[in-house]
């Protein structure tokens, strides 16, 4: 114990969320959104964040991904960092992208400097008929 605080290791896992979350804001425009990312990085704590993320694909390589449907000014451009999870978040958009289509995926994770997204969770392929409803993320709740 340091200064009456108990310190516990946690192993991070693709798992059951711990915590609660709460819907945030949309995803347009993208320099609001991109202004309170920003501010979720000075968060006490560094509050997690849920977001929905496209992979855009070169055959079955990830060319790149960003936070937004439509490419265009609207969307975020990001790089994620996935080192956290048992599978690599390649090897998923691979599978979601079979079919020609651009995969998105719900992701969990912190906002760090810079357009990085470091996911801890892995919570689903976002199928292509619910895509155009992902138009919002989501927060941790305070306790």
């Amino acid at each position: 114990m340091i200064s009456g605080v108990k310190l516990v290791s946690v192993k991070i896992q693709d798992g059951p969320p711990s915590t609660e979350f709460t819907r945030g804001p949309a995803l347009v425009p993208a320099d609001e959104l991109r202004a309170w990312l920003e501010a979720t990085r000075s968060d006490i704590g560094q509050r997690k964040i849920r977001l929905p993320v496209w992979f855009e694909m070169a055959g079955m390589t990830v060319k790149s991904t960003r936070i937004g449907a439509a490419d265009g000014p609207d969307v975020i451009r990001v790089k994620l960092r996935d080192s956290a999870l048992g599978v690599p978040l390649g090897d998923r958009a691979r599978r979601a992208a079979r079919d020609g289509s651009t995969p998105a995926m719900w992701l969990e994770g912190t906002w760090e400097a810079d357009g990085k997204f470091s996911v801890t969770r892995f919570i689903d392929v976002i199928p292509a008929d619910q895509a155009a409803a992902a138009t919002y993320v989501e927060i941790e709740a305070r306790p």
